[in-house]
């Protein structure tokens, strides 16, 4: 899957550009952001699960939405491409208390927290189970949020921060 860090600006404020070429070299930085730049944004797994690097957005209904994105760009600022790398899931004071679904994202300066009923909605609608990312790490390696109505977590975060300091 595509992530946020995926992109040249982005990656060198990460220091994926700079580990890539102290540890390896320039051209293999260059090669693997051009692999990068070639990932699904997003996919369907076992036609169940909805996984994507951040999560869902106010202009996503269908998955179906994802086929209009210009896959091979730099992300822009706001918009489906862009929520669909950098929302998060609302939850404790985050959660709006007037029913919004979407609430923005003031953190990340960008994109969207979705509520839990927003999920809900979301794979109601597209007949899914769950949403799975991996934008947030977790201490455990993995998160299950809030269950749904069909007993299964909403949404299911897994990345394990270990993964990135061992690049070091």
């Amino acid at each position: 899957m595509a992530s946020n860090v995926s992109r040249t600006p982005i990656n060198k404020l990460v220091l994926w550009y700079h580990l890539g070429k102290r540890k390896y070299s320039e051209h293999l930085y260059d090669v693997c952001t051009s692999v990068f730049d070639k990932l699904p944004l997003a996919a369907i797994v076992n036609k169940q699960f909805f996984c994507a690097h951040g999560g869902i957005s106010p202009h996503m209904q269908t998955v179906e939405d994802l086929r209009v994105i210009d896959r091979f760009q730099e992300p822009p600022s706001s918009g489906l491409m862009c929520d669909v790398l950098w929302s998060d899931p609302a939850e404790g004071s985050i959660e709006s208390s007037d029913k919004t679904d979407f609430i923005g994202n003031a953190a990340r300066g960008c994109s969207y927290y979705y509520t839990y009923e927003a999920v809900c909605k979301f794979l109601k609608r597209n007949k899914l189970l769950s949403v799975i990312r991996g934008h947030e790490a977790q201490k455990e390696g993995y998160r299950m949020y809030k269950k749904t109505p069909y007993g299964f977590p909403s949404v299911i975060t897994v990345f394990r921060l270990a993964t990135f300091q061992s690049l070091e």
